[in-house]
């Protein structure tokens, strides 16, 4: 049995669910999670036909929707998650670009309503961050991410068997099942799985 405890971030309610990258990076900072910690959203506390609930099943759903009809976008600059050549990998929200810093996805325009939804989610679960990150069938070996600030939070969708989330050796769940670690701090990996398995970290560059 796993054994979790809430962590609540602190920010207002009111904020844009995209924040900008220059803002409120201290507050964010403090956000953290130490190593080899995660800890599932406070959401999950509420009972499964809670109306909060069935509002993030609906979000959850219109995402998948989105996944399983979009054509996805190889990605061959991820070697740092897996060793295969290419994977199918895509950044929304802000991204680092060598050279060039700080830029706006290419995604934003390409897929403006799986952004719009994406960051309806950040909004609904109260995580303001800069980036998201999708993935489908991607088997991540273990790794950190350097580049992060703070927590990050992982939720998996899609129909599969396996696939749990290891964080520093600990497996967790997280099919629809939204949960914070420190991605810079933490090694975490993907278990094997069969299946279509889809993916949504979402997270603050640093």
């Amino acid at each position: 049995m796993l054994h979790i405890r809430c962590h609540f971030l602190t920010i207002d309610p009111s904020a844009p669910s995209l924040i900008d990258p220059n803002q409120e990076m201290a507050n964010l900072a403090r956000n953290q999670l130490p190593r080899g910690a995660a800890v599932y959203h406070p959401i999950l506390s509420d009972p499964v036909d809670s109306p909060a609930r069935r509002r993030l099943e609906q979000l959850l759903a219109a995402i998948e929707s989105q996944f399983d009809s979009m054509a996805w976008i190889k990605s061959y600059t991820r070697k740092n998650v897996t060793d295969d050549t290419s994977c199918l990998s895509m950044h929304f929200g802000t991204v680092l670009r060598p050279y060039h810093g700080r830029q706006p996805a290419s995604t934003n325009q390409r897929y403006p309503q799986l952004l719009q939804l994406l960051q309806q989610l950040s909004h609904y679960l109260a995580f303001p961050c800069t980036t998201y990150t999708i993935n489908k069938n991607l088997l991540c070996k273990p790794h950190v991410d350097r580049h992060n600030l703070g927590d990050s939070l992982i939720i998996a969708l899609g129909d599969f068997t396996g696939g749990h989330f290891d964080v520093e050796g600990q497996p967790f769940d997280v099919h629809h099942q939204p949960l914070l670690f420190n991605g810079a701090l933490s090694v975490h990996a993907t278990a094997p799985f069969q299946g279509t398995r889809y993916s949504i970290v979402l997270y603050n560059l640093d």
